[in-house]
């Protein structure tokens, strides 16, 4: 199985920025001149705690990994042990974490695992509470889980793999959250559960392909070529694993496809095609050794063994076995080499640690010693300082206060001489002063007679209040009166055209009767809508409950014949049963509301719908039409009295006006929105009120 794609190594050393910057502050103090004596104290001060900072080795990074490539670990450890001292007690330093990181990768890939781990648990331990070091915290995460599965621990591995993966998540880590995912498919593929490994896998490879990592993508597929074939899914496996070379190949990925090879050469053994499994398990062995990847080396032996038993050849099975057991009591060897030089490494460095805590400890006392003497010193000098300074001070203030007093003696001569002048503006200001105390008196008395004149006015404002209040009251009797008295005869005419619709067989007397009819008809609307003005201004309104039903019931039965004869569908919707209001102001307002839309239905599949809720603390009536829409230019007029935006309106402009002041009397507001031919939609919002409140105000 191809645990995950591999990585490069690619790491640098940045501790000789210290050394440059340690050798600009010796260069500065030295080139100061001698008479900036308390400035050199200052900066003595701040480089005596860095003197006693150990400087860097020579050795590099890369050094370092090379030793490792070369299985050299008793040099290797023993290198990075003294890096380890260096960064022994400070702050995690990026580039070494990711340094200590690369080093992981590559005793993963030889097969030095417990190395890897110890290594792996330090970088952990750097990275604990550090939120910029939270992606190489994932990273040592998934090499633990890594370094697990190669030793056959994989509930360790599992568990691992998890915290790397919830890590992950948490910060959007994808190419992280894919290969901790490959780790869980590769945890049920030891454990047995082969159908959960392959979903895992699959899950994998979708994430590889949406971030575009070929190297992931070609290693998952691998994975589940092998699955499937164990499964027993051999074409899905042969294509899996083609796919995986196909990509490997493209990005020339030398050990990519060296695995695909030895995958091939396994799964070709199984499915009986032998010259092809030995062909892929030639070139997989070829790759192994001149990458010096032992891992790989040490598969590509295995099914090397099993392809000879297969084939009969049991010599060279015993060839490939006495190899594959020798590379991997080879590899054991290695590991113990590792363990061994990192023992030798740690207790070095614990040995090292207690000598530099020593020093450390010596180096304080000298610094505090010398710092102290500093320190005395520079009060000293402060203090003489201060004493020169304040002498010559005193001395230039004794000179400044004589010149000072003759300045003083000066001013208050002037100050005589502006004293008699004053004198003078004194006596200015006095005969000013009687002057305005004189105009004082007569604002007064002006004042006094304007209030009088505005009393009057007042008088003559309310007097005119009453008297336009009282006409208006008049006007308003008037008004009903008159409608009332208008309607009598409409009324008689009404009936006499409905009589006449019965006696009169005539059809030229009836078309005329059934005119007389319509007229009539539209002058008893018109007087209904001059009704309806003068009974919005009465001042005393019933106020009740009303019932949403009833307003629905009422206005299907006022229009019932029109939604017939003019194909309109008539729609209801209410979310509350009922509320306290006007009712008389609430009929007449969705009356008007619904004859509009009527009159301005559209030809087919007309409809009118009418909604009533509480929305905000607010009840809501919207009438709702899929007719003519109102032009975007007569929008700002619709309200005004006897305005008529359409030339089809045979109405008398006063429907809107009526439901504006109707609004107003509720203290509430209309909207609407309106789109040309495509319907239209008016709103009323009113504050509800229960009838406590009511009773109470």
């Amino acid at each position: 199985m191809r645990i995950d794609d591999h990585r490069i190594v690619n790491s640098l050393s940045y501790r000789w920025i210290f050394d440059e910057l340690y050798s600009i502050i010796l260069r500065l103090i030295h080139s100061l001149p001698i008479k900036k004596f308390y400035l050199i104290l200052f900066l003595a001060g701040v480089a005596l705690p860095l003197l006693g900072q150990p400087k860097t080795d020579s050795i590099t990074y890369e050094g370092i990994l090379n030793l490792l490539e070369q299985d050299r670990y008793d040099d290797a450890f023993r290198s990075l042990g003294r890096l380890e001292e260096e960064y022994y007690n400070t702050e995690p330093d990026k580039p070494f974490v990711e340094f200590l990181l690369e080093v992981v990768y590559l005793l993963n890939s030889k097969g030095s695992y417990e190395p890897a781990l110890n290594y792996s648990f330090y970088v952990l331990e750097l990275c604990q509470t550090e939120e910029f070091l939270s992606l190489q915290k994932t990273e040592s995460l998934l090499e633990i889980g890594s370094a697990y599965y190669f030793l056959g621990m994989p509930d360790l591995s599992l568990m691992y793999s998890k915290q790397a993966l919830e890590l992950a998540n948490t910060y959007g880590y994808k190419k992280q959250i894919a290969a901790a995912i490959n780790k869980v498919g590769l945890y049920y593929e030891t454990v047995g559960d082969l159908e959960a490994s392959l979903r895992e896998f699959e899950k994998c490879l979708l994430l590889r392909e949406e971030i575009n990592d070929i190297h992931g993508q070609s290693a998952t597929l691998g994975n589940i070529g092998t699955v499937s074939a164990k499964l027993g899914m051999y074409d899905k496996a042969l294509e899996f694993q083609l796919r995986s070379l196909a990509l490997d190949s493209s990005i020339h990925d030398t050990l990519g496809v060296a695995w695909s090879y030895q995958l091939l050469g396994g799964l070709s053994t199984t499915m009986g095609n032998y010259p092809e499994a030995t062909n892929y398990l030639e070139l997989a062995e070829k790759q192994a050794k001149k990458l010096r990847s032992n891992e790989l080396l040490l598969q590509t032996y295995h099914s090397r063994k099993e392809l000879m038993e297969v084939l009969g050849e049991y010599e060279k099975a015993i060839k490939y076995t006495n190899r594959y057991e020798a590379l991997r009591d080879s590899i054991h060897n290695k590991t113990i080499l590792g363990r061994t030089a990192l023992f030798q490494g740690t207790y070095e460095l614990n040995r090292k640690s207690r000598e530099l805590e020593a020093q450390k400890l010596t180096l304080s006392w000298q610094r505090n010693f010398i710092l102290l003497g500093i320190a005395v010193a520079f009060v000293i000098s402060v203090l003489a300082s201060f004493y020169f300074r304040s002498f010559n001070r005193v001395r230039d203030l004794n000179r400044e206060i004589e010149k000072q007093n003759e300045e003083i003696i000066k001013k208050s001569e002037e100050l005589t001489k502006a004293n008699a002048e004053l004198a003078v503006l004194n006596q200015d200001i006095s005969e000013q002063k009687e002057e305005i105390q004189a105009q004082a008196e007569e604002l007064t008395e002006s004042h006094e007679t304007i209030i009088r004149i505005n009393q009057h006015l007042e008088e003559k404002v309310a007097e005119r209040t009453s008297e336009l209040a009282q006409a208006y009251k008049e006007l308003d009797t008037f008004f009903y009166r008159a409608s009332h008295d208008f309607r009598r005869p409409l009324t008689t005419f009404m009936g006499l055209s409905e009589v006449a619709k019965i006696t009169v067989k005539d059809k030229n007397a009836l078309e005329l009767f059934e005119k007389v009819r319509l007229t009539a008809g539209h002058l008893d609307k018109m007087l209904m809508k001059l009704q309806s003005i003068s009974d919005v201004g009465l001042q005393h309104l019933s106020y009740r409950e009303v019932f949403s039903n009833d307003i629905f019931n009422v206005l299907f039965t006022t229009y019932s014949e029109e939604f017939g004869s003019k194909d309109v569908s008539f729609q209801t919707e209410a979310s509350i049963a009922s509320f306290y209001s006007y009712p008389t102001i609430i009929k007449l307002i969705v009356d008007n509301l619904v004859e509009n839309a009527i009159q301005f239905r559209r030809q087919r599949q007309a409809f009118v719908k009418v909604k009533i809720y509480k929305q905000d603390s607010q009840i809501i009536i919207s009438v709702i039409d899929n007719g003519q829409g109102i032009d975007a230019q007569y929008q700002d007029q619709i309200f005004n009295m006897y305005f008529r935006g359409s030339e089809n309106s045979n109405g008398n402009g006063l429907g809107l006006y009526i439901i504006k002041k109707a609004v107003e009397k509720l203290n509430g507001r209309i909207s609407f929105t309106s789109v040309y031919n495509s319907g239209s939609t008016f709103s009323v919002f009113f504050p509800p009120k229960n009838l406590d409140e009511f009773r109470s105000s």
